[in-house]
């Protein structure tokens, strides 16, 4: 049917999938490699439950026989949430940076004061 495949861990799925109490169904699909229905159980929040429902009898058969993730799709799914934290942690460091520069430049300002000070 797939390629043979390692299994993966019963007990993951079962708390990804309990990831539905907080808005978040189908992460076991996208664990288990079935991407499509993973993303659509996502978007309609598991078939409006039912889906969802059904699956608590079918995730120890989706972790013992997973099937084979196209990396690309997987690549794409955290690639771009990945992106995005990384230009947020770009964008705070950026800020930290021009912080530290205007607090520099107070500094310098203020030496500068205080050297025309003794010269005066």
């Amino acid at each position: 049917m797939y390629p043979k495949v390692k299994g993966k861990s019963i007990f993951l799925s079962y708390l990804l999938w309990l990831g539905c109490a907080v808005g978040l169904c189908g992460l076991h699909r996208l664990y288990t490699g079935r991407t499509f229905t993973g993303f659509l159980w996502l978007f309609t929040l598991g078939l409006l439950g039912v889906g969802q429902l059904v699956d608590v009898f079918w995730v120890p058969h989706m972790a013992l026989y997973p099937k084979p993730t196209n990396p690309y799709v997987v690549a794409g799914a955290v690639g771009g949430w990945a992106l995005a934290r990384h230009q947020i942690k770009e964008q705070r460091e950026r800020y930290e940076r021009e912080r530290q520069h205007k607090e520099l430049l107070g500094t310098i300002s203020s030496l500068r004061s205080e050297v025309e000070r003794l010269r005066g």
